[in-house]
């Protein structure tokens, strides 16, 4: 039983982080620069943009 809560910690930490760098980047408007970025790509990719 203790085997197998051994990686819980880590595991929640690195969600933990990770979840607050997402909410850090999209306060300071990442995710609109992302967009934008992979919309450009995907119409370059196809021949269009």
């Amino acid at each position: 039983m203790k085997k197998r809560f051994k990686n819980v910690i880590p595991t929640a930490l690195l969600l933990i982080v990770s979840a607050a760098l997402v909410v850090i980047g999209a306060t300071q408007g990442q995710a609109a620069q992302v967009l934008a970025k992979a919309v450009k790509i995907c119409l370059e990719c196809v021949g269009i943009g």
